[in-house]
């Protein structure tokens, strides 16, 4: 469990706002997944079926907020144009074993095909409304399956500021993942995909 008292704030919160803040603690004894993306992904639906507002933000434990209005800024934008599903800004990444700060400016379109090609904007760049949740994988592999299912409910817009931090760490498990795992991930996508069109059509 974390020790930086951030479960000890959220407790509080809750306790002070029942009703409104929410929270579930993953037992970590029993987790034996191969693959770090597939119990990430679990934990965001375990999420999603708590969530009870019209819009969401998902985001992992290690990033931070780097503009403090950035959830007020994207929540303006789907406000006036309702018929955007979802927007994304920008971010920094920040290398840990090294303590160098870069800029990651998204590209100001993104599709369905740039999955494939590996290259996606992180999740937590994102605002998006509950209807994606409607367009959601079976397993979506965390942040490509995700950006999938937001991508296939409408239109999506690219709000251009810094937004947040996404921390980079040498020795992370992702970053450690090997080339089988990563194509298992690939295999595991492709058959979320064929049973969500499955389901389209019949």
């Amino acid at each position: 469990l974390p020790t930086d008292g951030s479960i000890e704030i959220i407790k509080e919160l809750h306790a002070s706002y029942p009703n409104i803040v929410k929270f579930y603690i993953e037992d970590r004894g029993h987790i034996d997944f191969l693959i770090p993306s597939i119990r990430c992904s679990n934990l965001l639906k375990k999420a999603f079926k708590m969530c009870e507002g019209d819009f969401i933000e998902a985001m992992s434990a290690d990033d931070i907020f780097y503009d403090k209005n950035k959830t007020k800024k994207q929540l303006s934008f789907l406000m006036k144009h309702p018929k955007y599903m979802s927007c994304y800004c920008d971010f920094n990444k920040f290398y840990e074993d090294t303590g160098v700060t870069t800029r990651s400016l998204n590209p100001r379109f993104v599709s369905r095909k740039m999955l494939w090609a590996r290259y996606y904007v992180h999740v937590s760049c994102f605002l998006f409304r509950r209807e994606c949740l409607n367009n959601l994988l079976d397993n979506f592999c965390d942040d490509t399956g995700l950006l999938y299912s937001m991508l296939i409910s409408g239109k999506c817009k690219h709000l251009p500021f810094i937004g947040f931090q996404y921390k980079q760490r040498q020795n992370s498990i992702m970053s450690s993942s090997s080339e089988m795992k990563l194509n298992i991930l690939e295999v595991l996508l492709l058959q979320d995909l064929l049973n969500f069109k499955s389901k389209q059509y019949s």
